[in-house]
């Protein structure tokens, strides 16, 4: 087995990565068109970008995206949970990008053979491009373990949640607002009525039937009213979604016309990523954020998808609406105390 590092995913032909990635059972944020396109358009800065690649006989059997990245920590929790000076200047090596809440080391070989050759070339490439901390984000228990035995001496630390719905055992919208908390129950009735009364609308549509510099400009203007101004760039957006428009829908909510709301929604199989939203309180007399989650739940529903992803932070009003947190941890280590 050879460990290689390379620059660019195009150094892998498209179809041999894409055959791995459905027998590594990787989610759409390791979509080749996905990587591309945070290669070509960074959403955070990225100084590089890396593949760490396991190849036997011209083969895959590991893959780890690496990116050399400044103001790494947009939302404050490495800076909280490593206790690491994070500032808008501090060079970091991570995998995957923050906008990603289910990092894993995609893999179809022996991970015991796999995992601890690429935890030494993450540690030469961290030495190499003199980086504060180096490691992998947003892992889930369960990913952690599976990891975490292979790199010894590595730390291991909460995050923070993403927040996830199991539709399974649900049949219709209604047998899921019966199940929400007393709080959740009134507010999504009251807004349901209120959509209803107002005329509202919401379409699931494809990247090409849409605004983007609409859409992603209500994205930037959401995101910068949250404290994060930098953190959804108009134009690597809609670079992203261009990419990736096979197993994207956007998500629109107006009422007479004017857009209220927005949600870029993945599609990985069956289940469903909220990853981005957008919304404009004053353009509507309902709240398109509660009317999207509804939303989300019908159309689910109605198509067959068995689980929603709703991403992280604004943790109370996820729950109230029926979402339950996952834990999401970091492996990571600080060069200075290593290398």
């Amino acid at each position: 087995m050879e460990i290689k590092c390379l620059q660019s995913i195009t150094q892998i032909d498209a179809a041999i990565y894409q055959r791995f990635h459905r027998q590594a059972n990787g989610s759409v944020f390791y979509d080749y068109h996905f990587l591309l396109a945070l290669e070509e358009r960074p959403l955070l800065p990225h100084l590089k970008t890396y593949y760490l690649v396991a190849q036997q006989d011209n083969a895959l059997l590991g893959w780890l995206p690496v990116y050399l990245q400044t103001d790494v920590d947009p939302f404050g929790v490495l800076t909280a949970s490593l206790g690491y000076p994070f500032d808008a200047d501090t060079r970091a090596l991570f995998s995957h990008v923050m906008h990603v809440s289910d990092s894993a080391l995609l893999h179809t070989g022996d991970p015991a053979q796999i995992f601890p050759s690429f935890f030494t070339a993450l540690e030469a490439l961290a030495k190499e491009e003199q980086v504060l901390s180096y490691g992998l984000l947003n892992l889930t228990a369960k990913n952690v373990d599976g990891i975490q035995q292979y790199a010894p001496g590595w730390q291991n630390n909460f995050m923070w949640n993403r927040f996830s719905c199991d539709l399974r055992p649900f049949t219709s919208l209604e047998q899921i607002i019966a199940g929400l908390n007393a709080e959740g129950r009134r507010e999504a009735n009251r807004q349901k009525r209120k959509f209803e009364q107002s005329g509202g609308e919401i379409r699931w549509l494809s990247v090409h039937a849409v605004d983007l510099h609409e859409i992603t400009a209500l994205c930037q203007q959401t995101t910068a009213r949250n404290g994060t101004p930098h953190y959804y760039p108009p134009e690597a957006v809609r670079h992203l979604l261009l990419r990736t428009e096979a197993f994207t829908r956007i998500v629109e909510l107006r009422q007479n016309g004017r857009l209220a709301g927005i949600g870029i929604v993945f599609i990985d199989g069956k289940k469903l990523h909220l990853w981005a939203v957008g919304m404009d309180y004053t353009a509507a007399d309902f709240s398109p954020y509660t009317l999207l989650y509804l939303d989300m739940y019908r159309f689910a529903l109605a198509n067959g998808f068995e689980i929603l992803e709703a991403g992280r932070t604004t943790q109370r009003i996820k729950e109230r609406l029926g979402f339950s947190a996952v834990p999401l941890y970091s492996v990571t280590k600080r060069r200075g105390d290593y290398v």
